[in-house]
């Protein structure tokens, strides 16, 4: 009626055997001298192989955003230059930051202030070299309206002429290890300030019976240095005389987890030898085992 070509994607016919078989059409009108339409020509070319590359790639897709929806790290996707691109759901949920927030590299903005500089640097330098990004730093959540600590992975994924097609990476909310990591560092410091307090000699030793720690007070006694006492250096304040039975005594502790008790003298930084009762208790862990 029109005499416009007409064209016709994505139909599907049976052929033969296969009754999944896609195609393209086109067609087009064939007018005579006096622009009358007095017949039409038919094209068609089959794109089942393309139609099953483009639903396998719809459903790589789909799978793709399962998982970045099911696990509970902060998924993203940038560029080839590094440069955040939408939609980036699982970043835009933890920090709020909407695709006009975040887009280019408007994603350092929801970074703690003091760790932009570098954390920006970071990522600059591994997309220069194409090698492995990695970055701890601290991300605003949204949820909580506070900043969290997060651990930041990336990789390029490479195209066949070996050129970057585009990044992809995740941010793993690390807040509550980091916190007990934190507890854990500051009860380790009133410890080591209680023991660097008392009037005692006190020292800490490894299962084998390494000794990686004395407080200050054996230091002000031997007049000795940690590089000295590391280890069994200890064996240089003792007794000649009465350092076999230390030894062998200490040992047999290691080896049964019994407490060490036992009572030898220790020479002072003065150079005289002034006896100590010395008691070492097993530490355990939850299993049993001396940590």
């Amino acid at each position: 009626e029109t005499g416009e070509p007409w064209k016709v994607r994505n139909f599907q016919t049976a052929l033969g055997n296969r009754p999944d078989t896609w195609w393209d059409g086109e067609v087009l009108p064939l007018p005579d001298e006096l622009g009358t339409v007095d017949a039409v020509l038919v094209l068609t070319w089959e794109i089942t192989d393309r139609k099953l590359a483009e639903e396998k790639l719809r459903a790589s897709e789909e799978r793709y955003r399962c998982l970045t929806q099911a696990i509970t790290s902060v998924v993203w996707m940038t560029d080839a230059e590094g440069r955040l691109l939408p939609p980036q759901d699982s970043w835009s949920n933890y920090t709020g930051q909407a695709p006009a927030e975040f887009s280019d590299f408007g994603w350092t903005k929801a970074l703690h202030p003091d760790d932009r500089q570098r954390v920006h640097e970071l990522w600059r330098g591994a997309t220069q070299s194409r090698s492995f990004y990695r970055a701890d730093y601290r991300l605003w959540h949204a949820p909580s309206q506070a900043y969290r600590h997060v651990e930041a992975r990336g990789v390029p994924v490479i195209n066949p002429d070996g050129s970057v097609r585009e990044w992809i990476g995740k941010c793993l909310d690390v807040e509550d290890r980091w916190q007990a990591l934190e507890q854990l560092r500051e009860s380790e410091d009133r410890f080591r300030q209680l023991g660097d307090a008392i009037n005692q000699l006190a020292w800490m030793a490894h299962p084998d019976g390494h000794i990686h720690w004395y407080n200050r007070r054996w230091y002000e006694y031997t007049g000795t240095t940690f590089e000295q006492m590391e280890g069994w250096g200890w064996q240089s304040v003792h007794d000649p005389n009465s350092l076999p039975d230390v030894i062998r005594i200490w040992k047999n502790s290691l080896s049964t987890g019994e407490p060490f008790d036992m009572v030898f003298p220790l020479k002072g930084a003065d150079g005289v030898f002034r006896p100590f009762l010395t008691r070492a208790m097993p530490f355990r862990d939850q299993d049993g085992k001396i940590i």
